[in-house]
């Protein structure tokens, strides 16, 4: 997938991904019980798990039927989302290794990018701190801005930065981990509006 951010926003993505996110080798489940690994990537359905490299504890490459069976592990082990991914991690048998784990949130950033840019005609136009800060979103609620942030997405399409700050809260309800996110997005967004 082609990215169009600069590699200093990538940098910037990733950073901020990892203090939102985490970085964590394994599987785990998200707050939703949803299977989940390295920088918060969503390992579903099962068949998101097929092309996934990973390792066995001894460094030897796990077979495709590996990694199912570790997704699987995972997946129905519900108590999981309550006990968090530290805990996934004694029930995780198998890991992927850092390059893995960038590769991973690369492509993902990709398709990310993809799907904004046949959302939002202009979006390869947009200023650095606007494509980082839908990326932001977009890694949080899923891609599809239009449907998950409605009124977001009329504010860009109008290119009204004043609504975009207003209109780009994500909810914190049950979640407050977003709140560093909502902060961080809200940032880079009203440099926008202030400039």
């Amino acid at each position: 997938m082609t990215q169009t951010m600069t590699p200093e926003n990538v940098a910037k993505f990733i950073k901020l991904t990892n203090r939102f996110e985490g970085k964590v080798p394994h599987f785990y489940l998200d707050i939703k019980g949803l299977v989940t690994i390295g920088f918060g990537c969503l390992i579903e359905p099962e068949s998101a798990c097929y092309a996934l490299s990973m390792v066995h504890p001894d460094g030897t490459i796990a077979t495709t039927k590996d990694v199912v069976m570790d997704w699987r592990r995972i997946k129905l082990a519900p108590r999981l989302a309550i006990r968090g991914w530290r805990y996934a991690g004694r029930v995780a048998k198998l890991r992927m290794t850092e390059e893995n784990i960038q590769q991973l949130l690369r492509d993902r950033l990709g398709g990310v990018e993809q799907s904004l840019a046949l959302q939002f005609p202009l979006y390869g136009t947009f200023p650095d701190d606007l494509k980082l800060a839908c990326c932001l979103i977009a890694w949080a609620v899923g891609s599809n801005l239009k449907k998950a942030f409605p009124k977001f997405s009329t504010a860009l399409l109008l290119d009204d930065m004043k609504l975009a700050l207003a209109e780009c809260q994500l909810n914190e309800t049950y979640n407050p981990g977003v709140v560093p996110r909502n902060l961080a997005i809200k940032k880079l967004i009203g440099r926008l509006v202030h400039s």
